[in-house]
């Protein structure tokens, strides 16, 4: 059962926007995280003494919590309710940041970190679920999208700049103060405005959540354990082969689950496994390159926090600035051209910070960063609203908690892999500087030691020997930050080529195809396009060696892949009865055909609605998979704008073609209820003979909302009647035109006067008139038509000598006349 999408009323826009900023607020809490720890590191270090190891796990753990549970998260906000999920994970950041706050040691900051990575998890899926739920449009969804997007880059542009001013005056712990505050906000807020939605015929995959989280985990710590102890030892090889085992059987687990976490179906798409890969790289390139700058701004060039704060704008202020338009970016170029774009440009920015030295000079960096930022912010909108809309609605929970599962391990990624390979190559570059300055061995151990424990041992030399070991760390620290931003730039162009390739411009959806036409797979995905308007036939064909002569053999599944328990029937070109099966419990069938030709295959099965398609079959079996949506009921009521109810208004339903779906017509408490309807995109429509018609979009089997149905507002139509007669006699005017503008100056309707002078205006909306009556001078007058009233109004024109005689009309307040 579903309910129709709240109609537009004049509370609608500003319930949205409100919706949409707690949303915004909790995906910028979880993006703040981010960047105020990475550039809190050094203080950390210094205060906890910790090596460069456990430093890369302070960031990673927090990604690595997110990662592994945020598809997890995305299904139980389907099952109990995003809001309230949304809620608690707003709730866990806060009170991680708390622990945070209280810690005195690493093993409670990295405890603190899992919490806020837990709360994260929660946030994230359900507060992209949220807003795809409560904007229903299509280009609205996708600008609401491209906000919450580029909210993501306000969270990750103020982190570095609030760390550096609160570091400039108190310790690290107070970063965290920050989150405890906007969460005890963002709660507040959240449950006066946010309306809950869920998906209650979801269920959770705790399995599948397990391996999930096994095999993030054990990648995770290959990477960066890896490169302390030797990628090749024993200890890491087990990890890894840990990694691969958890993953094959997550992926068995999954495909043989009824409701999986993560629809692995999705992934025969070339262009949804690209948008997914693109997701990873994102954040690998961003969180990774972010953590690679804060680094060297404190290393290399010893710049104060809030100095590393400021530096950093010119990449997250531009980031924050195309995130939010490349919405509008992408319905002129296209998704493909945009986040293809976005990516060589991202390179582009990366290879540019090559030109960061040990002399450190803003000029030379800020180039860099900013053309970064501008790349990675023509990608981060565009892949999210991909995700989103290449799926059945039903699934909105599922895609956000896919691109967000990814794109969180590509954070893991980032943060891991190339802070690895800078400290990495750091380390091993050292020795060999050291040496290069003509400092002493013994002074070498003990600078190579203190550099990677995050000491300062130069402090405590002679000034000419602290001048060469300065220079002789800050020369290796910036060839391990060549390295990585080297890296970056490569995988991000590597991966811009499979975009341009196979990303293509329209939604994949699970939707009936036409009847007749050919079999097509549309697997591609776009920002900002409506899935259910696509048109996309939900059946692939293939010739198979299943067999042997011709034969028609295929699954039939439920729009989220779960086979179906259907009645298959085959005609012949003269609507001869081939064969006629029912499929077995894996949704399977086989009908054998006498030869090749064209037939019709049809297929149904109980609550959804059936599907017809030809196939073609040749000269062995041809294989036909059948996608059944599911059907649904939409409720409702109608009233006027005084609450009572419209009886025996006509209700119908009109799809994304134009055609009418479904008609019925109201109850005598206003209340209709449309059963065996498709799930997709409609118009309703409510026509009543005393209002107003009315139109709104909605969007059935997207959700099952509280409410008990909704109340769509009918405005009741009126009548106006009038005369129009000569000054002074009396005498009507025949032949006299009068013409009703409304208060926008639009024609509303016009009438010619009878014999008698008698005009009328049949099934006026209420309000605010200018009535024009021509006939001898024109007379201009402002009449109010009540709701459901009939009012009246005289007209008189001057006589014929020119004396003019005052109009017989009510004054009203304010001198305006009133129709009664």
């Amino acid at each position: 059962m579903s309910a129709p999408a709240p109609p537009a009323t004049q509370g609608r826009p500003v319930r949205r926007g409100a919706t949409l900023a707690a949303a915004c607020l909790g995906v910028m809490m979880t993006f703040l995280n981010i960047t105020a720890t990475i550039s809190s590191l050094a203080s950390i270090q210094a205060d906890l003494h910790i090596g460069n190891t456990a430093l890369v796990w302070i960031t990673s753990i927090y990604s690595l919590a997110v990662a592994s549970l945020v598809l997890a998260a995305g299904t139980a906000g389907d099952i109990v309710g995003r809001r309230l999920v949304f809620v608690i994970g707003v709730g866990l950041i806060g009170l991680g940041s708390v622990f945070a706050y209280l810690s005195a040691g690493v093993a409670l900051l990295l405890t603190a970190q899992v919490v806020i990575g837990i709360g994260g998890a929660m946030v994230l899926p359900n507060s992209l679920a949220i807003v795809s739920h409560t904007f229903h449009e299509p280009h609205l969804r996708t600008e609401a999208i491209s906000i919450w997007a580029g909210c993501s880059g306000v969270g990750l542009a103020i982190g570095p700049v609030v760390a550096g001013a609160l570091l400039g005056h108190w310790s690290w712990h107070v970063v965290y103060v920050v989150n405890v505050v906007v969460s005890v906000l963002v709660v507040a807020f959240a449950l006066l405005v946010v309306q809950e939605s869920r998906h209650p015929d979801k269920r959770l995959d705790p399995l599948g959540v397990l391996l999930a989280t096994i095999a993030v985990a054990a990648l995770t710590f290959g990477i960066i354990e890896g490169a302390s102890i030797g990628y090749l030892s024993g200890r890491i090889l087990g990890v890894f082969a840990l990694f691969v085992v958890a993953l094959a059987v997550f992926v068995i687990v999954e495909l043989r689950h009824p409701d999986p976490m993560v629809n692995l179906r999705l992934f025969r798409s070339p262009s949804f496994s690209t948008v997914m890969v693109v997701a990873v790289v994102f954040m690998f390139g961003f969180t990774g390159c972010a953590l690679l700058m804060v680094l060297y701004l404190e290393r290399v060039a010893r710049l104060s926090p809030i100095d590393v704060g400021l530096a950093l704008l010119p990449m997250f202020g531009v980031y924050v600035v195309v995130s939010a338009i490349a919405a509008r970016i992408v319905r002129r170029l296209g998704t493909t051209l945009v986040m293809t774009v976005g990516l060589v440009v991202s390179a582009g920015g990366a290879f540019l910070l090559l030109a960061a030295g040990t002399d450190y000079a803003y000029a030379h960096v800020w180039p860099g960063f900013a053309i970064f930022g501008f790349g990675m912010g023509l990608v981060a909108a565009p892949t999210t609203a991909a995700a989103v809309v290449s799926v059945p609605p039903q699934q909105a929970g599922m895609a956000s908690g896919t691109v967000n599962m990814f794109r969180q391990l590509g954070n893991v990624l980032g943060a891991s892999i190339l802070g690895t390979i800078l400290t990495s190559r750091f380390t091993s570059e050292l020795p060999g500087e050291l040496a290069g300055n003509g400092v002493p061995a013994p002074v070498a151990a003990q600078v190579a030691a203190a550099a990677s424990s995050g000491g300062a041992p130069s402090s405590a030399l002679p000034v000419s020997l602290a001048a060469r070991v300065a220079e002789s760390v800050g020369s290796a620290f910036t060839t391990g930050f060549h390295t990585g931003a080297i890296v970056a730039g490569v995988v991000l162009l590597v991966v811009a080529v499979p975009t341009a390739l196979l990303v293509r411009q329209r939604a994949a959806v699970a939707a009936p195809a036409p009847p007749a036409s050919a079999p097509t797979v549309l697997d591609a995905v776009a920002a900002g396009e409506s899935a259910a308007a696509t048109g996309e036939s939900a059946v692939a064909v293939s010739a198979v060696a299943v067999g042997a002569g011709p034969a028609v053999v295929g699954t039939v599944r439920g729009a989220d892949g779960t086979p179906l328990a259907a009645a298959v029937t085959l005609t012949g070109p003269s609507g001869e009865q081939i064969g006629r099966l029912s499929t077995g419990p894996d949704g399977t069938y086989r009908i054998p055909v006498g030869a090749g030709g064209r037939y019709l295959l049809v297929a149904s099965s109980p609550g959804r609605r059936p599907h017809a398609e030809t196939v073609v079959v040749g000269d062995g079996p041809v294989c036909h998979d059948v996608t059944l949506v599911g059907s649904f009921a939409v409720r409702g009521r109608l009233a006027d704008e005084s609450g009572r109810p419209v009886e025996r208004a006509t209700v119908s339903l009109i799809d994304a073609v134009g055609d009418v779906a479904a008609v019925t017509t109201s109850a005598p408490d206003g209340t209709f209820l449309v059963d065996a309807v498709a799930d997709g995109r409609y118009t309703l429509t409510a026509h009543h003979p005393g209002c107003v018609p009315v139109a709104a979009g909605i969007e059935v089997g997207h959700d099952v909302v509280d409410a008990p149905g909704h109340e769509i507002a009918m405005v009741r139509r009126a009548r106006l009647i009038g005369s129009v007669v000569v000054a002074g006699s009396g005498r009507g005017v025949a032949g006299a035109t009068a013409t009703l503008t409304d208060e926008q100056d639009r024609v509303v309707a016009t009438a010619v006067s009878d014999e008698h002078g008698r005009f009328a205006f049949d099934d006026v909306a209420s309000g605010t008139y200018t009535l024009s009556t021509r006939g001898y001078d024109p007379v201009v007058q402002q009449v109010r038509v009540e709701p459901g009233r009939t009012g009246s109004t005289h007209v008189e024109f001057p006589a014929p000598d020119g004396r003019a005689v005052p109009l017989d009309v009510v004054p009203a307040e304010g001198g305006r006349p009133v129709v009664h």
